[in-house]
Protein backbone atom coordinates (compact mmCIF):
# COMPACT_ATOMS: atom_id res chain seq x y z
CA UNK A 1 0.00 0.00 0.00
CA UNK A 2 1.35 3.40 -0.77
CA UNK A 3 2.17 5.68 1.75
CA UNK A 4 3.16 2.47 3.96
CA UNK A 5 5.70 2.77 6.56
CA UNK A 6 7.28 1.09 10.14
CA UNK A 7 5.20 2.67 13.31
CA UNK A 8 9.20 3.94 14.41
CA UNK A 9 9.23 6.29 11.63
CA UNK A 10 5.51 7.74 12.51
CA UNK A 11 5.79 11.02 13.68
CA UNK A 12 3.27 13.36 16.18
CA UNK A 13 0.12 14.45 13.25
CA UNK A 14 1.03 17.51 11.54
CA UNK A 15 -1.21 20.45 12.28
CA UNK A 16 -3.50 22.29 9.48
CA UNK A 17 -1.11 24.45 9.06
CA UNK A 18 1.68 22.70 8.03
CA UNK A 19 -0.44 20.68 6.06
CA UNK A 20 -1.49 23.30 4.13
CA UNK A 21 2.34 24.37 3.55
CA UNK A 22 3.12 21.21 2.76
CA UNK A 23 0.16 20.97 -0.12
CA UNK A 24 1.19 24.60 -1.00
CA UNK A 25 4.81 24.02 -1.70
CA UNK A 26 3.79 20.87 -3.79
CA UNK A 27 1.69 22.62 -6.36
CA UNK A 28 3.64 25.94 -6.29
CA UNK A 29 4.74 24.69 -9.77
CA UNK A 30 1.27 23.85 -11.16
CA UNK A 31 -0.44 27.04 -9.64
CA UNK A 32 2.44 29.20 -11.31
CA UNK A 33 1.40 27.73 -14.69
CA UNK A 34 -2.19 27.89 -14.36
CA UNK A 35 -2.51 24.10 -13.59
CA UNK A 36 -4.74 24.26 -10.61
CA UNK A 37 -8.73 24.32 -11.24
CA UNK A 38 -10.18 27.70 -10.04
CA UNK A 39 -12.42 24.76 -7.52
CA UNK A 40 -9.40 23.25 -5.90
CA UNK A 41 -9.40 24.27 -2.26
CA UNK A 42 -6.00 23.59 -0.40
CA UNK A 43 -7.85 24.15 2.76
CA UNK A 44 -10.02 21.50 2.13
CA UNK A 45 -7.49 18.75 1.19
CA UNK A 46 -5.23 19.59 3.99
CA UNK A 47 -9.10 19.19 6.34
CA UNK A 48 -9.01 15.64 4.34
CA UNK A 49 -5.92 14.96 5.25
CA UNK A 50 -5.66 14.81 9.14
CA UNK A 51 -3.31 11.88 9.58
CA UNK A 52 -1.14 12.70 6.94
CA UNK A 53 2.67 13.19 7.01
CA UNK A 54 4.70 15.48 4.44
CA UNK A 55 5.95 12.31 2.52
CA UNK A 56 2.34 10.93 2.45
CA UNK A 57 1.17 14.36 1.49
CA UNK A 58 4.08 14.75 -1.30
CA UNK A 59 3.30 11.26 -2.91
CA UNK A 60 -0.69 12.49 -2.42
CA UNK A 61 -0.11 15.43 -4.43
CA UNK A 62 2.16 13.68 -6.80
CA UNK A 63 -0.66 10.94 -7.66
CA UNK A 64 -3.34 13.43 -8.08
CA UNK A 65 -1.08 15.03 -11.06
CA UNK A 66 -0.81 11.50 -12.58
CA UNK A 67 -4.45 11.56 -12.28
CA UNK A 68 -4.26 14.84 -14.24
CA UNK A 69 -2.09 14.24 -16.60
CA UNK A 70 -3.93 10.71 -17.39
CA UNK A 71 -7.27 12.72 -17.57
CA UNK A 72 -5.98 15.12 -19.92
CA UNK A 73 -4.61 12.70 -22.62
CA UNK A 74 -7.49 10.78 -22.38
CA UNK A 75 -9.36 14.04 -23.27
CA UNK A 76 -6.44 14.93 -25.99
CA UNK A 77 -6.35 11.55 -27.39
CA UNK A 78 -3.33 10.83 -26.72
CA UNK A 79 -1.33 13.99 -26.97
CA UNK A 80 1.15 14.57 -24.76
CA UNK A 81 0.41 18.50 -24.37
CA UNK A 82 -0.42 20.06 -20.90
CA UNK A 83 -2.37 22.68 -22.36
CA UNK A 84 -5.42 22.83 -20.38
CA UNK A 85 -4.65 20.73 -17.94
CA UNK A 86 -6.06 21.61 -14.28
CA UNK A 87 -5.41 19.42 -11.04
CA UNK A 88 -9.17 18.75 -9.41
CA UNK A 89 -10.31 18.34 -5.69
CA UNK A 90 -13.22 15.87 -6.51
CA UNK A 91 -11.26 14.04 -9.59
CA UNK A 92 -7.61 14.28 -8.89
CA UNK A 93 -7.14 14.42 -5.05
CA UNK A 94 -10.18 12.33 -4.22
CA UNK A 95 -8.88 9.45 -6.39
CA UNK A 96 -5.27 9.51 -4.97
CA UNK A 97 -6.26 9.58 -1.56
CA UNK A 98 -7.66 5.82 -2.20
CA UNK A 99 -4.47 5.07 -3.20
CA UNK A 100 -1.99 6.91 -0.29
CA UNK A 101 -3.56 6.56 3.47
CA UNK A 102 -1.32 7.55 6.86
CA UNK A 103 0.80 5.41 8.07
CA UNK A 104 -1.20 5.85 11.40
CA UNK A 105 -4.27 4.19 9.96
CA UNK A 106 -2.27 1.11 9.72
CA UNK A 107 -1.82 0.66 13.27
CA UNK A 108 -4.96 0.41 13.84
Amino acid sequence: MAGARSKADVTSPLRYDERLRILEAATEKMRKEGALDSNLNLGVMASRTVNYDRPELELLVRLAQGNALSTQLLRNRGDPTTEGLKLTINGDFTSAMVDVKPASENER
